[in-house]
């Protein structure tokens, strides 16, 4: 009987200074900043337990909510009068500099121990008030109204900051305004652990191997399994509102399985097409029993996900064809980051005149056709004086690939950098280069795709020379690239041959990939993206939250 009872109210100690040196999103009111402001928190099923503050002028007046009964209509906490408050003031002792709102602003914090009812004390530790997605706004520059903050974690068996995608959108997140905890794979000697700013990288001791089958699958099981427990015990801690996967694997969704059963939303970021994938990396049929097994994961993994999304149109067509709902998916696009591929930057770069350098930048793989490029710097080492061909990067077949070049008796006019390079020392190489190179091989998998190295050379303004794709010609075409029949070395050679010999082409392509890639470029993709991942966090919110009514009216 007595946990039906309503419960007491008494004081207990102040909230900890851990809790106050956390950050208070703020939702601003209505546009009476300055008068009475009536606020009212709805019964729920279950009590809910909230923290109401107001900024005035740097202290802070709280006001808990505590809604013990079932089912009960509205409880009015009272009247808020804010008062006129120096513009930006600190909240409170501990805050951060950046943590700071105006007056006449309602702001949501982790509730601390000075309120709590007798019988019906938090076991798990009280949850923040969750704002529906009606009342939150844009994100406003620090220094001004804050927006929500949410709490984002991002699994990828990848390594950070290599994989580009992967550090784009952990960047846009942050530059939002959120908090990103990041878990992925361990590259060398960088650290298990590593916190900047409001990321957190947790990088699983479990290193990228390059052996074989067997090799891979033991390699994504133990990270599937690591990745499951640490996201598990994070979400435990933290409550995220979106849990993010990257894959590949597709399947490496089912480790957010425990966040998502405990509310958080997922996101699914398919990178390529994975039957397709492991089809041409294995050289398997279509109709294999593996790839056939795949594609069932594949839409297995989209069905689980709360929002999917990927890189092309014609790869979202793909995953439709198969059984996935279109409208379930959407398209960011392998763009690059416009603050750091700036070629202003690089204007200074002093190219070799006596050389025509083209640059190939990434893995060293079949799939990737640097064979094809080596056999036609052997056919145009006599009509092309000064040919170089530079290579940067790493991968498994260097070491045939390197063979190919001693075999052609081409091997001084293709090099090889030491490994893999860091970004900021490879633009500058990029920089130096006049042609970029980007030889794909056409197949049911590259055939969807766009390349980053494709995106990184318009951005660098150097004319490229590319397979003729599907997911190529849909988004540019022959005005933008010199595109050569995949496979096709003699056609390669051909494409390469025209654009040394006519320097206007080559301007002319430049133009042009500029102005069609505008729509493409990520400023506008990374807009995209953050809304999707913040739509799906007010869609958590409104799942999860306290109804608000403001000036009497409900919003939620």
């Amino acid at each position: 009987m007595a946990r039906h009872r309503e419960p007491e109210y008494r004081v207990h100690r102040a909230s900890a200074a851990a809790d106050r040196r956390r950050p208070w999103p703020g939702v601003p009111l209505s546009a009476a900043a300055t008068a009475a402001l009536r606020v009212a928190v709805l019964a729920q099923h279950h009590p809910q337990r909230a923290a109401l503050a107001l900024a005035e002028g740097g202290s802070l007046r709280g006001a808990r909510a505590l809604v013990p009964g079932r089912a009960r209509g509205s409880r009015v906490l009272g009247s808020l009068r804010p008062r006129a408050a120096r513009r930006g003031a600190s909240l409170a002792r501990g805050a951060s500099p950046g943590d700071r709102y105006l007056s006449g602003h309602l702001l949501l914090r982790r509730p601390g121990n000075d309120v709590q009812p007798v019988d019906d004390r938090p076991r798990d530790g009280p949850r923040d008030l969750r704002v529906p997605g009606s009342l939150r706004i844009a994100r406003i520059p620090r220094g001004r109204a804050g927006a929500l903050v949410a709490r984002i974690c991002v699994i990828r068996q990848g390594v950070f900051p290599f994989d580009a995608r992967l550090t784009r959108e952990v960047k846009a997140l942050i530059a939002a305004g959120h908090e990103v905890d990041l878990i992925c794979q361990r590259w060398g000697d960088q650290p298990r652990h590593e916190r900047s700013g409001r990321l957190t990288v947790y990088r699983l001791p479990i290193e990228r191997q390059r052996r074989g089958k067997i090799s891979y699958v033991l390699e994504y099981g133990a990270f599937f399994v690591l990745a499951a427990l640490r996201a598990t015990r994070l979400h435990l801690r933290e409550r995220y509102d979106v849990v993010q996967v990257n894959s590949l694997p597709d399947c490496l969704v089912f480790a957010a399985l425990v966040p998502r059963l405990l509310g958080a939303r997922v996101l699914l970021d398919l990178h390529e097409c994975m039957p397709e994938f492991f089809s041409l990396k294995y050289k398997l049929p279509a109709q294999h029993t593996l790839v056939r097994a795949l594609g069932l994961c594949e839409q297995v993994s989209i069905r689980f996900a709360d929002a999917a999304i990927t890189c092309t149109e014609q790869m979202r067509e793909r995953f439709a064809e198969r059984g996935a709902r279109k409208e379930k998916i959407g398209v960011i696009l392998n763009s690059f980051d416009d603050q750091r591929f700036d070629p202003r930057r690089y204007s200074a770069v002093k190219r070799d005149r006596g050389h025509f350098v083209l640059v190939f930048h990434g893995t060293i793989d079949d799939m990737y056709g640097l064979d094809l490029v080596v056999r036609a710097i052997a056919r145009l080492r006599h009509r092309i004086p000064g040919l170089l061909l530079r290579i940067y990067g790493d991968g498994p077949r260097r070491e045939s690939i390197e063979a190919l070049a001693k075999e052609l008796g081409v091997e001084d006019l293709v090099w090889f950098s030491r490994g893999w390079v860091p970004m900021d020392e490879l633009l500058p190489r990029i920089a130096e280069a006049d042609v970029g190179v980007v030889a794909i091989r056409r197949d049911a998998c590259f055939d969807l795709t766009h390349s980053n190295k494709m995106y990184d050379l318009i951005a660098m303004q150097k004319p490229v020379v590319t397979s003729r794709t599907r997911a190529v010609e849909a988004y540019f075409g022959d005005e933008c690239f010199q595109l050569f029949e995949s496979g096709n070395e003699q056609d390669l050679a051909r494409a390469i041959l025209e654009l040394y010999e006519d320097p206007e082409l080559r301007q002319r392509l430049v133009r042009r990939a500029t102005e069609v890639n505008e729509p493409y470029r990520w400023v506008r993709q990374a807009k995209r993206y953050v809304e999707l991942v913040e739509h799906l966090a007010a869609a958590d919110t409104l799942r999860r939250s306290v109804p608000v009514a403001v000036d009497g009216a409900e919003r939620a």
